[in-house]
């Protein structure tokens, strides 16, 4: 039998899932489903797409969400991406938030609107002109920064509306790409990051 770590060392976040009564995916479901693609130390915080585990020895981890994403089509009916991070990497993407203009002087992770924050964690890094591109959308006050693969958005009104949804910001990541390599991505907001990477 494998040894793990105590606490889980990656998650897997699913695009789009439980929003709007659309493609409905049980906590337990998940969890299963997590376990038998590869993961131990299975938990399913929060009901937004979110598997926190750890990869059998010798496994990679993009390999358990390709199958868990199998498994999701085969069993529930769900077609959608699922996208991998070691959680010291969304710690790190938490840094990054830190360390960028997004936040104001003095504001912390404990005072900013958690849930006007959001992180679009990308399958793979922008292309180098992302940033750029996202800064040449009118979009009001909203707000967005490059931070490794992922971009965080600072959003001044209900996201759902914004000009910098995920559509445009996957756009501005892809660059010239052909289609076959356009960017993918799945967001939440801070709270959930906070959660998933413990901070």
């Amino acid at each position: 039998m494998s040894e793990h770590p105590a606490s889980p060392t990656h998650v897997l976040l699913l695009r789009a899932v439980n929003v709007g009564g659309r493609n409905r995916v049980p906590k337990a479901d998940l969890a299963e489903l997590a376990a038998e693609a590869g993961l131990a130390d299975v938990a399913v915080p929060l009901n937004s797409g979110n598997v926190l585990g750890t990869p059998d020895a010798g496994d990679h981890v993009d390999d358990v969400a390709a199958r868990l994403r199998t498994l999701l089509t085969e069993r529930l009916g769900v077609d959608t991406s699922v996208h991998a991070a070691a959680r010291t990497e969304l710690s790190a993407l938490v840094d990054g938030l830190l360390a960028s203009d997004l936040l104001a002087p003095g504001e912390t992770l404990d005072s900013v609107d958690s849930k006007a924050v959001h992180l679009v964690l990308l399958d793979t890094v922008p292309h180098p002109e992302a940033g750029e591109a996202l800064a040449a959308v009118d979009a009001g006050d909203d707000r967005a920064v490059v931070v490794g693969r992922g971009v965080w958005v600072r959003y001044a009104g209900p996201s759902h509306s914004s000009r910098l949804g995920l559509p445009r910001i996957e756009r501005a990541a892809s660059g010239d790409a052909p289609p076959a390599q356009r960017r993918v991505g799945t967001a939440r907001n801070l709270a959930t990051v906070r959660v998933l990477a413990d901070r």
